[in-house]
């Protein structure tokens, strides 16, 4: 899957799918500063939302707590089913008007069924 980077509020936040199959779907998520404490908790802050507008909560997040200037881990989610074609994760960042947000087709990572 590809990584998408945003650079916002002079934070960088690298986002990279590492599975969008199966019963748990996880995201690797980085933060990057010089200019201020990270203090995102990503348990509130994050939400999946698939095609029809659907909001899944995080499950859990396993990486660096909140605080310094550079943060990184992976935020795990309960799969949407059925499983949407697209999907968005969106990032409510403290002090910024709108929230980041990174798309993915999970389909196009489903290789096609063998011909019979």
């Amino acid at each position: 899957y590809q990584a998408f980077t945003t650079n916002e509020a002079s934070v960088g936040v690298k986002v990279t799918p590492r599975t969008l199959e199966g019963a748990v779907w996880e995201f690797e998520v980085a933060f990057d500063t010089h200019t201020q404490e990270l203090k995102d908790d990503l348990l509130k802050s994050a939400t999946l939302v698939a095609a029809d507008g659907s909001p899944v909560p995080p499950l859990g997040w396993k990486g660096a707590p909140p605080g310094g200037h550079h943060r990184s881990g992976v935020l795990s989610f309960a799969a949407p089913s059925p499983a949407p074609k697209m999907i968005e994760l969106r990032l409510n960042r403290r002090g910024e008007v709108k929230p980041r947000i990174y798309s993915w087709s999970p389909a196009l990572a489903v290789p096609p069924a063998p011909a019979k």
